[in-house]
């Protein structure tokens, strides 16, 4: 049945073009800082979404649900920076579903407090992941020095630290989540018994910040400092890093961020000893430097890592992963030993090689998250851990919006204008991609025929090679009696293209006609009331068609 509907979203009524950079605080600023009107541009009001991770409907079976996955960009601040918003390429993530914790990784030797920006946490909530900002104290090498720290932990007349209050009250103030407390700068230059003295007030600052952040919210540690003042980064949680972030016995951190500098067996080894001291191993989040040619993670270069991480049968994480240099598909420029992986930060028309460095670090050098890896390849994330879901209330509505554009649509009518604004990016394929069968099928975001924002979802493929079936959505959904479903299409040459709703375990398929222009079509879910959505998707029929395409502009299930 073919009607008229309206798939906009409240989201649509946001100031397009609006952004806005991080903050970034001297200590003495933090100590001086209040909430004013002056920030209101920083604050995130986008309550963070719940997220599921269902055992029905995942790729595969007996994947680890505890396993988390940090990221962390190098240096948010350049990679946020107030702007326009006139300019398509600037820095992106698409894969939220694989992701729990963003870190706003950044800071300098004098810019200690780094707050994340406001429509990154935004975005970040609606797909259900935590940020948190940085408190960053450099290598000596880079700047840093004692006195830094002594700012950071001095204390007021009642025993308080004001540093650590004035880190609560941001995070609750501009709407996110927490803080890594990253202190790198070595105080050994100091007398022995000085630098023991300041490395023991550093516990306590963690103590009384642990003691005083809500429930809500999140304080990690970063494996550098020891209990003597210097900086000497373990790589493993043992009895060395245990004896600065356990004082009395007890974890002063809700998570550890651990260095990269490992080749095999200290994620084992950390998963031991944390239950040794009681510690929760997914709390202990195994570092990996993706920035290439810098450590043994580097991007692609080897799985062996990947697996390290997990048992034999890679079914059970020994810890949680954070992964540093993530943006390596937008800032990374190439050296003599690998290419870049993308120009798209200097040049626009590069911007499938943007997305598809991101897509091949989940997806594997098959580009397939329906395939398992062969000997030799780079598997993915998405073969060790299962997807999470947001998608858990009626109504659900995407346009496969990727918060950037050279063009930007209003209900398919198109405006030529670059355009960048990640607060307007849509609830994004929870597979990107993943297809069963037909070798050739193709599926990228469409950056010249939106339908609604800046991108669609574009699907090629030669028909000639047989049926695909390709998952795009994890859901929790339960129809009511007033349930419909409206698509947003495409598609050239024949009608091969259906969408399919999972309902209890069963496909539901909806047939969409051969269209050069955007067509819109409603369906009735009337009959399917109180079954539970668990996943939808898309089926390609066989044809003798070689160079099929489709696109898909919108899905909205109400």
């Amino acid at each position: 049945m073919l009607k008229t509907v309206f798939l906009g979203s409240m989201l649509w009524l946001l100031p397009l073009f609006s952004q806005a950079a991080g903050l970034a605080l001297t200590l003495p600023q933090t100590l001086d800082w209040q909430p004013s009107p002056d920030t209101e541009q920083h604050i995130s009001t986008v309550p963070l979404a719940n997220r599921t991770v269902p055992l029905a409907g995942q790729l595969f079976a007996g994947q680890d649900r505890q396993f988390k996955l940090l990221v962390a960009p190098d240096g948010m601040d350049n990679l946020a920076l107030d702007s326009p918003g006139k300019q398509f390429n600037h820095y992106v993530i698409t894969n939220w579903a694989y992701i729990d914790v963003l870190n706003w990784f950044a800071g300098s030797a004098d810019n200690t407090v780094n707050i994340p920006a406001a429509n990154w946490v935004a975005t970040a909530h609606r797909n259900g992941v935590k940020v948190i900002g940085s408190v960053f104290l450099a290598p000596t090498a880079w700047g840093g020095n004692a006195s830094t720290v002594q700012q950071l932990v001095q204390q007021d007349a009642q025993g308080r630290f004001p540093v650590a209050d004035k880190l609560v009250a941001m995070a609750q103030h501009y709407g996110f989540d927490g803080w890594l407390i990253n202190q790198e700068t070595s105080v050994s230059a100091l007398p022995a018994a000085e630098a023991r003295a300041l490395s023991e007030k550093m516990q306590a600052f963690m103590q009384y910040l642990l003691s005083i952040r809500p429930d809500t919210m999140e304080i990690h540690w970063y494996d550098a400092m020891l209990s003597s003042g210097e900086v000497r980064w373990q790589n493993q949680l043992n009895s060395k890093l245990a004896e600065m972030i356990m004082p009395q016995g007890q974890l002063f951190a809700d998570a550890i961020f651990l260095n990269y500098f490992w080749r095999g067996a200290e994620p084992g080894q950390s998963q031991q000893y944390a239950l040794t001291q009681g510690i929760d191993p997914y709390a202990i989040y195994t570092g990996a430097d993706l920035w290439p040619g810098r450590r043994d993670q580097a991007a692609f270069s080897n799985q062996h890592w990947l697996k390290a991480l997990f048992d034999t049968d890679g079914s059970k994480a020994y810890t949680s992963l954070a992964l540093f240099g993530n943006n390596f598909n937008f800032s990374f420029n190439g050296d003599q030993q690998t290419p870049a992986f993308s120009t798209f930060a200097r040049d626009s028309s590069d911007v499938q090689s943007f997305y598809r460095a991101e897509q091949r670090l989940f997806s594997g050098d098959n580009m397939n998250k329906a395939r398992l890896a062969v000997a030799g390849e780079w598997p993915g994330l998405a073969q060790f851990m299962p997807a999470r879901t947001v998608v858990t209330q009626l109504p659900f509505t995407t346009h496969f919006n990727t918060g950037h554009g050279q063009r930007y649509a209003r209900a398919g009518v198109l405006e030529h204008c670059d355009w960048h604004d990640i607060r307007q990016q849509d609830i994004l394929p929870s597979w990107q991609f993943a297809v069963h069968g037909n070798p050739t099928v193709q599926l990228q975001y469409d950056f010249s025929q939106p339908y609604q924002g800046g991108s669609s979802l574009a699907i090629s493929a030669d028909l000639r090679q047989g049926t695909a079936d390709i998952p795009l959505y994890l859901t929790g959904l339960t129809l009511a009696s007033d349930s419909s479903l409206t698509i947003v299409a495409q598609q050239s040459g024949v009608a091969v293209l259906q969408l399919w709703l999972e309902l209890d375990g069963k496909k539901q398929f909806f047939p969409l006609p051969v269209s050069e222009h955007w067509q819109q079509q409603q369906f009735s879910l009337a009959e399917f009331a109180g079954r539970q959505l668990s996943r939808i998707g898309i089926t390609l029929a066989a044809a003798d068609q070689r160079q099929y395409q489709a696109r898909l502009g919108a899905i909205r299930v109400e």
